[in-house]
């Protein structure tokens, strides 16, 4: 997380006051030990990436039809870490797979809660059906 917020500070570190901007933008970041993802993955209301001081990466996102927050299991952390390490990809192919990892999260929660739905539906049908 680090290493990816100093190549943010660099990128963006054409004039003194966007650099002294970065900085303060990445020490509040650091100090809240939040990264917020939502210009990364767009049709997001919400996105972002609470880290713990147990260590735990805790996301918190909102579609506006999906509401997710759970934390992080130990293959997607690594797969984060991976993604914001990987030199060989641009920022914007950066971006692309941490929307990737981020959209297929939501998908599987929303799958998650329509299957529920559905369970629950057929118990009340049931329950119904034998009244």
């Amino acid at each position: 997380m680090k290493t990816y917020l100093r190549k943010e500070t660099r990128r963006h570190g054409s004039s003194l006051q966007s650099e002294e901007e970065q900085k303060s933008r990445i020490s509040e970041a650091m100090d809240k030990r939040q990264i917020d993802l939502s210009t990364m993955v767009k049709g997001m209301k919400e996105c972002r990436l609470t880290i713990g001081h147990d260590g735990r990466a805790t996301l918190s996102a909102d579609n506006g039809s999906t509401k997710v927050t759970r934390d992080l299991s130990n293959a997607e952390m690594s797969r984060l870490q991976t993604i914001l390490g990987a030199d060989n990809l641009t920022d914007e192919g950066k971006k692309i797979r941490i929307a990737g990892l981020v959209n297929g999260i939501v998908i599987s929660q929303q799958v998650s809660q329509n299957y529920e739905n559905i369970e629950q539906r057929g118990q009340q049908q049931e329950q119904s059906v034998k009244r």
